[in-house]
């Protein structure tokens, strides 16, 4: 949006808020900064109303002070302000930039001729014409620099507005008031996002450090950094800095105002700093001249430079220094949610929600945390924004060192649409490439992630779960867990923790929670109502030969057919065999040739049992093996025995929806009289019209090949064939290959995976389906 219709909006509220207060409509108003300014409007007696896709605690608390909250977007909710507005009533709709300014209910707005603002306008608005205001904006450090300075103004008798962009118990609300109104400080965190920024006019400016970010909006620095500068030049009363922020400097040191920082330049520095796992100790000096010694609650050389912050931005609104100065630790005493916040202890391992979401946030979350445990430092990490993740991909690896385990969850979007290069397949890859040596595991759930990392969960490590995005839900396992005693229990014929990457074609990947080998009918009935009474998951192992187990693990119980019991092989009638479905695929071949019967030679050098053939259709070169299905007997997940047909079934390419929520146990196969001579010059043709592979470990063919296509080709038109992730690489020979090289880990397969499917779809419009199966 250009800068003009910013200034355009800024005028507007301007006016709206000079005038008798009206009605506001806030379309995301469950939104951290969108919930702020509503109730800042409330307080200066507006009628405030909001509605949010997404309701929760923060609209739940709006709602007890009476504002109207709807859980939906409609064009209806502009009805009453429409109306109002005809009665010569203020009346505007606030958006949140989550909302397009295209949504029908932003239309419907300005058709009725409502002003329609941005909130960042607004915001801007109402500081620039507060007569007290300080607005707190930088790249890192804003949320909590706006915390400790609005305490450190009332711990001075002050009287205290605020508008922060995060959740502190020390205030209770992102906004509210403290002490006298009529003569209270506005303390707001000014955002740089979206370029509002630029429209601020404070009394006090704080500008914490400019670093590289946000170029969804920005084109380059210049364009971040002028907006900084067009803020820090408008501040009546002066700015407070950080002088050791080259760039903050270089706008900031022809202004009036105070200096912050750890080098000898700063007006008001901090040396002979101690950094604990809970607090912080340092010499404040002041114009080079000692003035305390200062401890705050608050680990982290970033925050004493947040706090130093504070301290100058209290000493531009009047307070003298050496008061403010021996405030300084009870003002700091706590920081805001989510930033260091230990939200439980599991199994004695220490739980923390932060919000870093920038590799310079990251590298000091880490630096701060790894002091903190004399055990593992686990991370589990969402990145934030597709644009964020591509500009500064290269810079997130270094940032976690010192971390022992990361795991990275899909990119939180925040309204944005996937883009080439920024997704999390392409993090995980730069980490491999730039750090090969960190674990990292590319997770594709958080469900997924909370379980990669449950057997760290031990005494002296630490957890953090880390970004800007719903990563927070977690701290919600973490809690319920805590609160629920752990299970005891036994899965008869079961293996804990029990290797699973190893025994599939690919050689890599987790563990299984529970591995049932069973080799009867009745064990498996015993496995079956024991997962169901424990409510764990029941998934279906046969050779491995077309899975790929995540490097997270399999969740809940994993089945194995084993022993004679399952690997039977009877001639029923002349034409007609039974076969157990724990039979290698090769050793059935084997047997029928020996039988002198034919019709499946097309499946030979297929990896897999039985079962596995059934369960994807296996087939080649025009055939399948659904085709010769007579019938299969099979023991569903509830442990009921179930006899289906062809048509229950439902075969089709590299499907049986049939066998969902079923065990295949035997099948019942129709075929032909040929003797073993031409079944074996069958096999063999067939054999050597097969991808040379052997050697290699592979899961065979990546993707189904779409309607009227060959996947391979489209990938190779696609230039793939030059791909790889770490250790996995596409086949010189097949691009619908993958290949796992010594060292290759199961995450580095699925990276690979997403990235050629992704380029496929790029390429040639086609989205290309999974063969291969993945158990998480």
């Amino acid at each position: 949006m250009a800068v003009q219709d910013f200034e355009s909006q800024k005028n507007t509220a301007e006016k709206l808020l000079a005038g008798s207060a009206g009605l506001a409509h806030l379309m995301g108003i469950g939104g951290v900064g969108m919930a702020g300014l509503a109730r800042l409007l409330d307080a200066r007696q507006w009628q405030v109303s909001g509605c949010d896709l997404s309701p929760g605690s923060r609209t739940a608390k709006l709602a007890a002070t009476g504002i109207t909250v709807a859980a939906d977007h409609s064009a209806t909710h502009i009805t009453r302000l429409a109306a109002a507005q005809k009665q010569g009533i203020a009346a505007t709709l606030i958006r949140s930039t989550a909302v397009p300014p295209d949504h029908p209910e932003v239309a419907a707005a300005r058709a009725a001729g409502l002003d329609v603002l941005q909130r960042g306008a607004l915001l801007a608005a109402i500081v620039s014409t507060h007569p007290r205001s300080i607005a707190v904006c930088g790249a890192h450090g804003k949320t909590t620099t706006t915390l400790f300075t609005t305490r450190l103004l009332h711990k001075a008798g002050l009287g205290v507005e605020w508008c922060i962009g995060g959740e502190a118990a020390a205030l209770g609300e992102v906004a509210g008031s403290l002490g006298d109104p009529t003569t209270a400080w506005l303390v707001a965190e000014a955002d740089e996002s979206d370029g509002t920024l630029a429209l601020y006019r404070p009394q006090v400016a704080v500008l914490t450090n400019i670093d590289v970010d946000h170029l969804e909006h920005f084109s380059g620095m210049a364009e971040l950094t002028a907006c900084y500068r067009q803020t820090v030049s408008a501040a009546r009363r002066g700015v407070a800095w950080c002088a050791d922020d080259p760039l903050a400097t270089s706008l900031c040191h022809n202004l009036r105002g105070l200096s912050f920082g750890f080098g000898e330049s700063a007006a008001i520095r901090a040396a002979d700093i101690e950094c604990g796992s809970a607090a912080s100790s340092f010499t404040l000096y002041v114009h080079n001249s000692a003035l305390a010694r200062i401890t705050i609650d608050a680990p982290g050389q970033h925050n004493i430079l947040n706090a130093l912050a504070a301290l100058a931005a209290a000493a531009l609104a009047g307070v003298p220094l050496e008061t403010a100065a021996t405030l300084l630790s009870a003002a700091c005493s706590e920081l805001p949610l989510r930033r260091f916040e230990t939200v439980t202890h599991l199994h004695g391992c220490r739980i923390v929600a932060d919000y870093a979401h920038h590799p310079r946030e990251i590298a000091a979350l880490i630096a701060m945390s790894r002091p903190a445990t004399n055990g593992q430092l686990c991370v589990i990490f969402q990145p934030h924004r597709y644009t964020r993740t591509l500009a500064l991909r290269d810079s997130f690896p270094p940032a976690f060192d010192g971390a022992d385990l990361v795991v990275l969850l899909p990119v939180f979007a925040a309204s944005e649409s996937p883009i080439h290069g920024g997704e999390s397949e392409d993090l995980y890859a730069a980490f491999r490439h730039l750090r090969p040596n960190t674990r990292v595991i590319l997770a594709s759930s958080a469900t997924e992630a909370w379980h990669a990392v449950q057997s760290h969960l031990t005494p002296g490590n630490m957890l953090l779960l880390t970004g800007a995005g719903d990563v927070i839900t977690l701290a919600d396992n973490a809690r319920a867990a805590a609160a629920t005693p752990p299970p005891d229990f036994v899965i008869p014929h079961a293996t804990p923790m029990a290797p699973l990457g190893s025994l599939t074609t690919l050689g890599t990947g987790g563990t299984a929670d529970w591995l049932a080998d069973v080799t009867t009918t009745a064990a498996l009935r015993e496995v079956i109502q024991a997962a169901a009474k424990t409510r764990l998951p029941l998934s279906i192992f046969g050779a491995g030969a077309n899975t790929l187990i995540a490097d997270s693990g399999v969740r809940g119980v994993v089945i194995r057919l084993c022993g004679p019991n399952f690997s039977t092989f009877t001639i029923t009638t002349p034409n007609t065999v039974e076969v157990g479905c724990g039979l290698k695929g090769a050793a059935l071949l084997s047997l029928l040739q020996e039988h002198g019967l034919s019709g499946l030679e097309f499946l030979d050098a297929i990896p897999g049992t039985v079962g596995g053939w059934l369960a994807m259709n296996a087939g080649a070169h025009g055939g399948n093996i659904g085709n010769h299905v007579t019938e299969i007997e099979c023991l569903s997940f509830c442990g009921t025995n179930t006899i289906l047909t062809p048509s229950q079934c439902g075969f089709s390419y590299r499907n049986c929806p049939g066998l969902e929520g079923n065990i295949a146990l035997k099948v019942r196969l129709s075929l032909k009289r040929a003797s073993p001579e031409e079944i074996a010059n069958r096999r063999a043709t067939f054999r050597q019209r097969r991808v040379a592979l052997a050697g290699l470990r592979t899961a065979g063919s990546v993707f189904r090949n779409p309607a009227g296509n060959f996947a391979g080709k489209l990938l190779e038109d696609a230039g793939c064939k030059e791909m790889s992730v770490g250790g996995a690489y596409v086949c010189a020979h097949h691009a619908n290959v993958i290949v796992a090289a010594k060292g290759a880990t199961a995450s580095d397969v699925a990276a690979l995976l997403n990235m050629l499917q992704r380029e496929a779809k790029r390429h040639s419009g086609v989205t290309l389906t999974p063969e291969i199966r993945i158990l998480r």
